[in-house]
């Protein structure tokens, strides 16, 4: 057991929840599905800290790992999206 890797799985975990979870536009009020959607990730955030912290700190570096690795797809994914709303409405404007 390790807490300190049981920590850095849980920051990944939560940065990795946090960039795949769209920011709502100002004003707009989240619908009960959304809001639940929301502190499910959260809750799950915990769940795999303790999960991490609880078993071999392998399975700890392994839940890094592949949550890193699920970080970067979801920057460039996200970023992606960005550049193609824009064309879009780049298009839409001329």
């Amino acid at each position: 057991r390790s807490l300190i890797i049981a920590l850095v799985a849980g920051v990944v975990q939560y940065l990795q929840a946090s960039t795949s979870i769209p920011k709502p536009p100002p004003g707009v009020k989240l619908s009960p599905a959304e809001e639940a959607g929301r502190k499910a990730l959260l809750f799950m955030v915990g769940f795999m800290f303790i999960f991490a912290y609880t078993l071999p700190a392998v399975i700890g570096l392994y839940l890094i790992t592949t949550t890193l690795f699920t970080l970067g797809q979801q920057v460039i994914v996200n970023k992606q999206t960005e550049e193609d709303l824009e064309k879009a409405q780049d298009g839409r404007g001329h």
